[in-house]
């Protein structure tokens, strides 16, 4: 249950680094003396939001695959998990971890693009 946490401790820190990185071209002037427009600020943030989701989901995700397996096999633990793993690589090999991932990102990514910056709004 641990590692479902990983996701989090993942895509919040690296959703500040970025959105200050991304916000530091946003908010210094431009040749012209202008600042961004809100417009350029949320586009910024939502390229945060989404770029962290994506990191985040692809370390975290072979944890989502195992715990897949392990709840359909109704298997728990440590002893488990060993189990699981093992299932999901003598099937598919290092790509079985993975499976899934595009649809997942298809369906994460855009909600993480509005919330966030829906949020820091």
């Amino acid at each position: 249950k641990i590692f479902g946490l990983a996701h989090v401790a993942i895509q919040f820190p690296v959703y500040e680094l970025l959105k200050q990185k991304l916000g530091e071209s946003v908010s210094s002037p431009t040749q012209d003396g202008q600042f961004s427009s809100m417009r350029q600020q949320i586009s910024s943030l939502m390229t945060a939001s989404a770029l962290s989701k994506l990191i985040a989901s692809t370390c975290t995700y072979p944890h989502e695959v195992v715990r897949s397996q392990m709840q359909v096999a109704g298997i728990s633990g440590f002893g488990g998990l060993g189990r699981a793993c093992k299932r999901v690589f003598m099937e598919d090999g290092l790509a079985g971890f993975y499976r899934g991932y595009t649809i997942n990102l298809v369906r994460t990514i855009p909600t993480a693009a509005v919330t966030l910056p829906t949020y820091e709004l």
